[in-house]
């Protein structure tokens, strides 16, 4: 199944750049069109990706530097030579905390955080276009909820500070790095209510972009092209500032918002008595026939024509690039 899924997913892009191409003569750079990150960088280039997104705990660099692992490097070399762009996105989880929410680095804590991204940046700064400061600070990659915003931004500050300073003191391997902010989630709850608690931390997070990166990054898990278009005005009121977004899908569809099709009983026989989503997941255990894998899609709620119709909303709207993700 994943080898059909890669097939499908070649063919969307592969018309996607074909798009790209005739549309080159404009004078905006056209939105540049990635995924989610592989450690298969050749799958990536098969597929014609042209930007790659990975993301990196503070926890992961530590280990990684400390058991002297180049599999990242490497990997960073290997994409730049095969002329895939990639994004770096940094989190900070408490390991402590049961709810897993995201620290803020203080003390011996926060000079040892800083110490081990030095050296990352040294290593692979050369070959990486963008980083992202934190990652999806109002879903996946929260914070307490009872951590005053102030303090979150002042984190921030200090690594987007942190990061400006070594572009100062070596602009000819860094100075080529861009700066986008943490995947701006929950839109919808502030197009919906002007006065709800969302709007304050939205606004908070387009003010520190546009003081200390280069772009602010979108996360539009949608239903449908109509609700990631609103979402699109919405934010294009509240900021001039380039745009980006490092997961898009129509995710949504398939769950709360749309007929939770994820957590339905399949009803195409064969597949036994499983949800769509366990079906989904054992097929990277055993890849199933792609008539069986065809059959399974039909029934869900996606659009047929969803990722190329949402492309062009974004390359319209300017944006830098979009990394594709979610559950098509």
């Amino acid at each position: 199944m994943r080898k059909n899924k890669y097939q499908q997913m070649k063919k969307i892009i592969i018309t996607l750049v074909l798009l790209l191409e005739s549309i080159g003569s404009f004078a905006q750079s056209p939105t540049l069109l990635g995924t989610h990150g592989s450690n298969d960088p050749q799958a990536l280039y098969g597929l014609g990706a042209q930007i790659a997104r990975y993301g990196f705990t503070d926890l992961k660099i530590k280990q990684g530097i400390i058991n002297g692992s180049n599999q990242v490097l490497s990997r960073s070399i290997t994409l730049d030579s095969l002329n895939i762009r990639q994004v770096l996105y940094l989190t900070w989880p408490d390991t402590s905390s049961v709810n897993e929410y995201e620290r803020i680095p203080t003390g011996s804590d926060s000079i040892e955080v800083f110490q081990y991204l030095d050296t990352l940046i040294n290593e692979i700064g050369p070959y990486i276009e963008y980083i992202q400061i934190s990652q999806e600070p109002f879903g996946a990659t929260s914070y307490d909820p009872n951590e005053p915003i102030t303090n979150v931004l002042n984190w921030w500050k200090a690594v987007a500070q942190f990061i400006r300073n070594k572009q100062t003191l070596n602009p000819t391997d860094l100075g080529h790095i861009q700066l986008i902010t943490g995947g701006i989630t929950g839109v919808n709850g502030a197009i919906n209510d002007p006065n709800a608690p969302i709007v304050a931390l939205i606004d908070s997070v387009i003010s520190f972009g546009e003081t200390y990166c280069d772009a602010i990054d979108l996360h539009l898990h949608v239903v449908d092209v109509a609700m990631g278009e609103s979402i699109i005005n919405y934010i294009k009121t509240r900021t001039t500032h380039p745009l980006v977004c490092t997961e898009w899908s129509q995710s949504k569809a398939a769950g709360p918002l749309g007929n939770n099709w994820l957590n339905t009983v399949n009803s195409v026989s064969g597949f036994g008595n499983l949800t769509n989503k366990q079906i989904i997941d054992s097929a990277y255990v055993a890849p199933m026939d792609s008539s069986d894998w065809d059959m399974l899609i039909v029934t869900s709620p996606f659009t047929p024509n969803f990722i190329s119709d949402f492309y062009a909303v974004m390359d319209s709207n300017c944006f830098k690039f979009s990394c594709f993700g979610g559950v098509f």
